[in-house]
């Protein structure tokens, strides 16, 4: 949420005050509550709204992994029976992510058909993982790095309704000029959508009279 301040608010440091807060924090939901109730229910927050996902990294020593790893990874169909979401092999995509030699493959567990996952121990996690995308990749070694990370509240549901979720939104914020949002519950949970939402935004803000406040964008944490 981003709010920009009214032009008489005292200013600090030569510039308006400005207020950036998170709607799905319980104090963001109170600010925006005391703007209009409906911001509340039109923006998700409810648990079965929001998933959550197991991001389990790996590394492993290169000759102990029998495929090539030339491409980006691979997404799981859910028919395939495997709680293993998709890979990101981030060594190939980017320099320094693993010592020379090795590979550092980024997996992801949990979301809408899998909560469970999320209240795994590291290392059921890391067992989980290793043990599923092994024949997928030829891995024939234990790895020699795990990190686990769980965000309880990572992605959104895009439920039937959305589009009308989205039009409500929109003829809200239209009561409340200076007001943006961003974050990964609106037009994509991927952080490539919540950047082109955030420049989309930010656009829009500096196209506002001199006059006003300035405004700030707060990246929603959980983009997945």
């Amino acid at each position: 949420m981003v709010r920009s301040a009214p032009a008489s608010t005292p200013r600090r440091f030569g510039v308006h005050y400005r207020e950036v807060f998170d709607h799905r924090h319980p104090h963001g939901r109170h600010r925006t509550a005391a703007l209009s109730p409906r911001f509340v229910i039109r923006i998700p927050s409810r648990p079965h709204r929001i998933r959550s996902v197991a991001v389990v990294s790996l590394g492993y020593r290169g000759i102990d992994i029998g495929h090539a790893l030339d491409g980006f990874g691979f997404l799981v169909p859910r028919s395939s029976g495997l709680r293993v979401l998709g890979t990101v092999w981030n060594s190939s995509l980017f320099p320094g992510r693993a010592p020379g030699g090795h590979a550092l493959l980024t997996s992801f567990v949990g979301g809408a058909t899998d909560p469970s996952a999320a209240k795994l121990s590291t290392e059921e996690l890391v067992s989980l993982v290793h043990g599923e995308i092994s024949p997928i990749l030829s891995i024939s070694g234990e790895p020699v790095f795990a990190g686990v990370a769980v965000w309880p509240r990572a992605l959104p549901q895009y439920n039937l309704g959305h589009a009308d979720r989205l039009a409500g939104i929109a003829n809200l914020l239209k009561r409340h000029p200076g007001i943006w949002l961003v974050g990964n519950y609106l037009r994509g949970p991927a952080i490539g959508s919540c950047v082109e939402q955030a420049l989309a935004v930010a656009e829009e803000a500096c196209k506002r009279p001199k006059n006003k406040a300035h405004s700030l964008i707060r990246f929603q944490r959980h983009a997945a």
